[in-house]
């Protein structure tokens, strides 16, 4: 088996090998983070998970043979960073004491600089994503810096340096969260815990392929998504506005697996979305509209 494969798919890797339990446990506490993260949703919620900003980071991971794991890490990382770097730019440009006019212009300097910066931080957060997810593979500033530069991109070592401590503080450290696809791997081992379903590596490559797609079209995914659950009734309160419905990663999940089900093993697809549903306490209705949304996209993109 090869360290690619090793580093993608963890859980459903025969080399790690650990209690079934444990998976379970898991669960538990994704469940945990989904809540809070609901709970804690604002408006600015994906603001920059624009589908040229997303193909960028994905096509940095691929230049640098960066897994799965690392470049849907970095895309969660680059969009928590930029709406609070944002938000505290202009804070600071709103407690400034000059003139309105001036504020105005500092503002447009300031969104200058930082569309000028997007490319080295776009490359600093898959920086950071590869060092958390990987140990002796994660990249180097070297290696950035080279990426870097073969863009016409003149950074030094230092200013490399810089921009990834810039993202850490700006995050608070707070960078260990669990991305969708640390979601979709508990409930596949989960559901091949349980025999939901077999041929566990064709759904896992599905799976990544299809969040790769959400991921890529997350602006038109998800505003066809809202339209169809903020207007519905049964939902729970949580998810009745689109920050809650962003913010739900056993949702998306939850859809992955079931649009994955229905291109590997069409036959097993209800099984699975009501097995999905009881994991995930997500309404099979709310599931089964998402992986639709999915299934329209992926046909539109063949």
């Amino acid at each position: 088996m090869s360290l690619q494969n090793l580093k993608d798919g963890l859980f459903l890797n025969p080399i790690v090998s650990f209690n079934p339990e444990l998976i379970f446990e898991w669960m538990t506490i994704l469940l945990k983070h989904d809540q809070r993260r609901i709970q804690n949703a604002t408006r600015y919620q994906g603001a920059f998970k624009k589908e040229n900003v997303v193909e960028f980071v994905f096509r940095i991971c691929d230049k640098l043979n960066q897994p799965s794991v690392v470049r849907f890490l970095a895309v969660e990382l680059l969009d928590r960073f930029l709406v609070q770097h944002i938000l505290d730019l202009y804070g600071y440009v709103q407690n400034l004491t000059s003139p309105i006019e001036a504020k105005r212009e500092e503002w447009t300097l300031i969104q200058s600089r930082v569309k000028t910066q997007l490319m080295l931080r776009a490359a600093s957060c898959c920086q950071i994503a590869s060092k958390l997810c990987l140990n002796y593979t994660a990249l180097s500033i070297r290696k950035v810096w080279s990426l870097l530069r073969g863009l016409g991109h003149k950074y030094s070592a230092d200013g490399i340096l810089q921009s990834e401590m810039r993202i850490l503080k700006t995050l608070n450290y707070d960078v260990m969260i669990p991305t969708p696809l640390v979601y979709v791997e508990v409930l596949l081992a989960i559901l091949a815990e349980s025999r939901c379903l077999e041929k566990v590596d064709d759904y896992y490559t599905t799976c990544t392929d299809l969040l790769d797609i959400v991921l890529i079209r997350y602006c038109a995914i998800y505003r066809s998504l809202c339209d169809i659950l903020v207007d519905r009734r049964t939902p729970t309160k949580s998810r009745r506005t689109p920050a809650g419905i962003k913010s739900d990663y056993l949702l998306l999940a939850a859809s992955i697996v079931t649009s994955a089900s229905y291109l590997v093993n069409l036959a097993d697809t209800n099984k699975v979305l009501d097995r999905l549903s009881e994991l995930t306490l997500v309404s099979a209705d709310d599931v089964l509209d998402f992986a639709t949304v999915i299934m329209r996209e992926l046909c539109i993109e063949k």
